[in-house]
């Protein structure tokens, strides 16, 4: 019997072992199963779905992790390497289609009650607070919530200019930090907006919101994900900015005569990124180097458009009073084929190279209002028999004029 009990022991050892492990497997599905890692993201067509990886920072970036480093590229690629709390209070994610990668991070962060201003402690009221709503640059809405797209530049210590960079990096924030437990979401991607879009419709709102302690009234889960540009958005990566086109010119040596040196310069700090910023900043434009427009350039024709317009204008040639004034109607900011319609109608003697950049401007001013989503226009068939040759089509609600020169 003395022989028995130690094996009885062994025996009832192992057997509270395979229990604790069979009830602790069991507890961390269920975590899993409550957590954020189980926020039933699913993969898009066409895209893989796997844990984030540090080289799916470095890709996106092209900047290798350095912790030494405080920059905001740096900070960024640091917070995609921690998981907060766990795998209930966060969840690390790369979403990959070829050399396309958007990089998500959804994490817990602690309720932080605001400090009392001044202002409210003499019993005044404070409204210097932003909102994410007050804030510029939102791409889309998540159930009613902005989807912020962060400025393209990396701010690093000690007042040093700030470097345009060539990625790109969108926030929200699920909750109020001031009333309890939020979920903020961070997406870095070098992928168009049509994968943006596509990412955010597969995050489930309904599953993340239950996540909260506190409910947040901002969240409609049936608005589900509206864009702030008519859709079908690109499929393309975007362009790099304006800032990151002058950055390349100025490392490559470039150098413009006055005042384009300092217009560049102005482009580079991200203080002009448009064709109408630089008028409003550089109003004779007939000496603008095409190098300096080419930086400027958004991919559509109304650049060049308005562009040549102000060198036509003041080339020295003898237009007419019409000429004159649909010449300086195309290079305004803003103008569109409507505001023109009278001269482009055929009743005025107007030289074809004028109408020709005419019908490169916007046929209208396209109402993108807040709580519209703008739906994918039909493409209409080409339509001849204007002046020159021209060919138009509509794409998006705008028409795009090929013109048919001898």
């Amino acid at each position: 019997m003395r022989i028995l009990l130690p094996l009885y022991g062994l025996v009832l050892t192992a057997f509270a072992v395979a229990v604790l492990f069979v009830f602790k497997s069991g507890l961390d599905d269920y975590v899993a199963a409550r957590g954020l890692a189980a926020s039933a993201i699913v993969a898009p067509d066409g895209w893989e779905l796997r844990d984030y990886k540090r080289a799916d920072g470095e890709l996106i970036t092209q900047a290798v992790f350095d912790p030494a480093v405080t920059d905001t590229t740096q900070q960024l690629l640091a917070r995609f390497e921690t998981r907060d709390g766990g795998i209930s209070q966060s969840t690390l994610t790369t979403f990959l289609r070829g050399d396309e990668r958007l990089a998500l991070r959804i994490s817990k962060a602690p309720h932080m009650p605001p400090r009392q201003s001044l202002a409210a402690r003499f019993g005044r009221v404070d409204d210097s607070p932003d909102t994410q709503e007050e804030r510029e640059g939102v791409f889309a809405t998540l159930a009613g919530l902005p989807i912020i797209e962060e400025p393209r530049f990396s701010h690093g210590d000690g007042g040093s200019d700030p470097m345009p960079v060539n990625y790109r990096h969108f926030t929200t924030v699920i909750g109020d930090q001031a009333v309890d437990e939020v979920l903020e979401v961070s997406i870095l991607t070098n992928a168009s907006d049509a994968a943006v879009l596509t990412v955010l419709n597969s995050l489930d709102m309904e599953v993340l919101h239950a996540q909260l302690p506190t409910p947040d009234p901002r969240v409609i889960v049936s608005a589900g994900v509206l864009s702030r540009d008519p859709l079908p958005l690109s499929d393309a990566p975007p362009l790099p900015s304006p800032a990151y086109r002058a950055m390349q010119l100025l490392a490559a040596g470039k150098v413009f005569d006055a005042p384009w040196q300092d217009a560049l310069m102005d482009i580079r700090m991200g203080k002009i990124d448009s064709w109408d910023d630089l008028k409003v900043r550089y109003p004779q434009v007939d000496t603008l180097p095409v190098a300096l427009l080419d930086v400027l350039d958004d991919g559509t024709h109304e650049n060049a458009a308005r562009y040549f317009a102000a060198i036509l204008s003041n080339s020295g040639r003898a237009w007419s009073a019409h000429e004159y004034h649909v010449l300086a109607t195309i290079s305004a900011a803003g103008t569109t084929q409507s505001d023109l319609a009278e001269y482009l109608s055929g009743q005025f003697d107007i030289a074809p190279e004028v109408i020709a950049l005419a019908q490169r401007l916007p046929e209208a001013a396209p109402d993108l209002g807040p709580e519209t989503q703008v739906v994918q226009s039909e493409v209409a068939a080409p339509v001849t028999g204007l002046r020159n040759g021209a060919t138009c089509v509509m794409e998006n609600g705008f028409r795009r004029c090929t013109v048919m020169s001898n």
